[in-house]
């Protein structure tokens, strides 16, 4: 398996750490994003707090990401965290 790259220096050993790091770096502990809506797992496994239910836990973790990540990709951490582009 190839290591993914965090623009932070990450190295994920797959796309799915890499994805829980991004998520980790954007998701504030309270979990409420910016549309002032918690969004975290609910009790029912694949749908979220708000509402939201995909078909498959990729498609709510990808839920998280668009909800959490802002647009400058600044973490909590105060570091950008995104996936560098290829050339």
């Amino acid at each position: 398996m190839s290591a993914r790259r965090c623009e932070c220096g990450y190295a994920a050993a797959d796309a799915l750490h890499l994805q829980d790091h991004l998520q980790e770096s954007f998701t504030p502990p309270d979990a409420v994003a910016p549309d002032g809506r918690v969004h975290d797992e609910g009790a029912e496994p694949g749908r979220c707090l708000c509402g939201f239910g995909g078909s498959s836990a990729d498609d709510l973790d990808q839920h998280f990401l668009a909800v959490f990540t802002p647009p400058d990709h600044v973490g909590r951490d105060g570091r950008r965290h995104a996936v560098p582009a290829r050339l």
